[in-house]
């Protein structure tokens, strides 16, 4: 994930006017199937998810997976309820909703199937 944690850094740093915004980011499957994966912009920790550029609105939802900038190896699921604030985010909402589905919360990214 080296490429991505350097576009990051150099997206963060806004030294390069030619580049900015959330990262846009498409999981390209063996067969060319493809599918857009959710970014955690600028950080989980704010809780707003973009998916090909552009930040979900509340009641949006993205069923292949949301990534975390600063951990980029890991894939976690959409929560199911919309979040109220930050602080349920970081109190652990993504897992309670996970373990409610019966799933867990975090999924290597490389290990993620092909559904189609």
């Amino acid at each position: 994930m080296e490429p991505f944690e350097v576009l990051r850094d150099l997206l963060r740093e806004g030294k390069y006017p030619s580049i900015g915004g959330p990262i846009q980011m498409v999981k390209i499957y063996e067969h060319a199937n493809s599918v857009p994966i959710g970014v955690y912009w600028p950080n989980r920790k704010s809780g707003a998810v973009s998916v090909l550029g552009r930040p979900l609105m509340g009641y949006e939802k993205t069923p292949w997976g949301v990534i975390d900038p600063d951990d980029p190896c890991r894939a976690f699921p959409m929560e199911v309820e919309p979040r109220n604030s930050v602080e349920e985010a970081e109190n652990g909402s993504d897992q309670e909703n996970s373990k409610r589905l019966g799933r867990s919360s975090e999924v290597p990214l490389q290990d993620r199937s092909d559904s189609s």
